[in-house]
C-alpha cells in the first residue's frame, strides 16, 4: 500500500472542486452539514478525487464518510 496522498494536495483539490477557500475546509468539516453536499455532489467529488489520485473507494465504504477527514482517510486506506 502506497500512502502518498499528501493532505495539502488533497485539500487544494477539494477546495477548488467545491469553490471554497482554504480556511473553509478542515479535517473536521462535515461534508453534508457544513459544505452542503448532497449524495450527487459527493459522487462528483469522489469521482474527481479518484481520477486525481487513481484510487477507488468501494461504494460500501462511502456511506461511512461524514467529514473531509473521513474522506481523506478512506483515500489513504485504499491508495
Amino acid at each position: 500500500m502506497d500512502n502518498t496522498i499528501e493532505w495539502a494536495h488533497f485539500h487544494k483539490i477539494v477546495c477548488e472542486h467545491l469553490g471554497l477557500k482554504d480556511n473553509e475546509i478542515t479535517r473536521e468539516t462535515d461534508i453534508y452539514k457544513n459544505v452542503g453536499l448532497d449524495s450527487l455532489g459527493m459522487v462528483s467529488l469522489g469521482m474527481k478525487l479518484q481520477a486525481e489520485f487513481s484510487v477507488t473507494v468501494p461504494l460500501s465504504e462511502v456511506s461511512t464518510i461524514k467529514t473531509i477527514g473521513d474522506l481523506y482517510d478512506k483515500l489513504i486506506q485504499y491508495a
